[in-house]
């Protein structure tokens, strides 16, 4: 039974099946008319399948509002997408029930990777579950791609002299920092001193009060939301211009990101003087957001840019093997989990799995990216159809170069109209050490190329 407990702590079971991450909001019965009391915002969750039959009636399967959870757990678990994600899981475990012959706690004790495993298969979600590898060519190729959003490939622009502290908000990082590069510019003929700060968020409590998400939502900007990880003292030449490496004394550890939740947050910063400028990078990073201290406030405040920054190691982005790492989705801003294109580049853009030795192929099943991050960018909130990055023209194209074929790409699939996120492609059989996917359009015309998974099925797996 899913308590308030299990949903403020953000508690996943071994044997998830769908999340959730709604507020405990109780809607209270009066005579004089109802009331909704709203306790806290949890953090997403998980939801087991052992909460979802009886116990005590052998055959019976529970979905939606009708799981095991308490009073205030149920005031979380109710909502229809929440619900609707249970009853596609609860689907699939009948049809296990039927094919074994067996009752619903069975296939908990039994086949409980088959659900899960058949769950993801079928574009359910799990969280900070990806698929498995068996089965899937994919994994076994070599993904690139015509053009990459790669985070370290940041073109510097206007120059911000340092009148106050800033620096970038994070929402995806490596374990361990061995370095950083700054943009950086001097007016000064005197060595310049800078300092360097790496705060993290603090999460000793993972859920919140409804005034505090209210007045923070999940990006707090407060100095006491932030501890501080490590401090660096360096000094910029006279009249430097251009890229400053930070010499740190060595490594710093921050440790791994928690891919499920926007709380979860590293800021960079730096406090100079009124001589140094540090340049902001021409283009925005999905990951990253510039900072700026208050002058009167003991806070930061989003300044609507980004400041050029290199990290080593760099945060993945959009590289072309984030289509075949086993993540089908993003469950926050960060990590992306999907090749992106850059931008600039324009379209059409290419995906190129690559084999060592010929594979016979005759079924490709594509994620691509429709999320939106806010609410009122989804379709349904402002009258449009699909959003506006979503793919809509594409071809799947296959070559025997290892034949001597050359360049020669030759069609498999030509969609011009998709209004969808998952799709599954089947043709007859080829065999080919290539497979190509060319994104030729996307619904608002100016995004690029934005793919999470290419997965290609085995014939032997079927």
């Amino acid at each position: 039974m899913l308590t308030q407990t299990d949903l403020e702590a953000g508690r996943r079971f071994e044997d998830d099946i769908a999340y959730g991450g709604h507020d405990l909001d109780d809607h209270r019965p009066l005579r004089a008319g109802g009331n909704i009391v709203a306790h806290s915002v949890p953090p997403l969750y998980g939801i087991p399948y052992r909460a979802c039959y009886s116990r005590n009636v052998p055959n019976l399967l529970l979905a939606g509002r009708l799981i095991s959870a308490t009073h205030l757990a149920h005031s979380s678990t109710r909502l229809m997408r929440t619900g609707g994600a249970i009853g596609q899981a609860m689907g699939i475990a009948a049809s296990l029930c039927v094919r074994h012959g067996c009752a619903p706690r069975a296939v908990y004790e039994r086949h409980l990777e088959a659900l899960q495993r058949a769950l993801l298969e079928a574009d359910g979600t799990i969280l900070a579950r990806p698929k498995s590898a068996e089965g899937d060519l994919a994994r076994q190729a070599t993904a690139s791609a015509s053009s990459e959003l790669r985070f370290n490939d940041q073109e510097p622009g206007e120059m911000v002299p340092l009148i106050a502290p800033v620096g970038i908000l994070l929402w995806d990082w490596a374990p361990t920092l061995d370095g950083l590069e700054l943009y950086l510019s001097s007016q000064s003929a005197q060595p310049e001193p800078l300092t360097v700060r790496l705060l993290r968020a603090k999460r000793d409590r993972t859920w919140k009060s409804m005034e505090e998400y209210e007045a923070f939502g999940r990006n707090d900007l407060r100095d006491q939301a932030f501890a501080q990880l490590a401090s660096f003292e360096a000094t910029v030449p006279p009249k430097h211009d251009g890229w400053f490496r930070i010499a740190l004394p060595e490594a710093v550890t921050i440790g791994a990101k928690d891919s499920t939740s926007d709380d979860d947050r590293l800021l960079i910063c730096i406090d100079g003087g009124a001589a140094l400028s540090w340049a902001l990078a021409r283009d925005r990073m999905p990951i990253a957001e510039a900072v700026e201290h208050s002058h009167m406030q003991p806070e930061w405040h989003q300044i609507g840019a980004m400041f050029t920054m290199r990290l080593s190691p760099a945060p993945k982005l959009g590289e072309a093997s984030n289509a075949i790492n086993g993540f089908y989705r993003r469950f926050s801003t960060g990590p992306t989990n999907m090749w992106m294109s850059n931008p600039a580049g324009g379209l059409p853009q290419e995906l190129v799995l690559t084999w060592e030795t010929p594979q016979t192929i005759d079924e490709v099943h594509l994620v691509l990216d429709n999320l939106c991050r806010l609410r009122h960018e989804n379709p349904w909130e402002n009258a449009t159809r699909v959003a506006p990055h979503l793919i809509k023209a594409y071809e799947l194209l296959w070559r025997q170069a290892w034949r001597g074929d050359g360049d020669a790409w030759k069609r498999l699939v030509q969609e011009e109209h998709n209004h969808h996120r998952f799709r599954q492609h089947s043709f007859p059989a080829v065999t080919t050490d290539r497979l190509c996917l060319r994104v030729l359009a996307v619904h608002g015309g100016l995004e690029g190329a934005r793919v999470y998974s290419v997965r290609v099925p085995a014939k032997t797996s079927r």
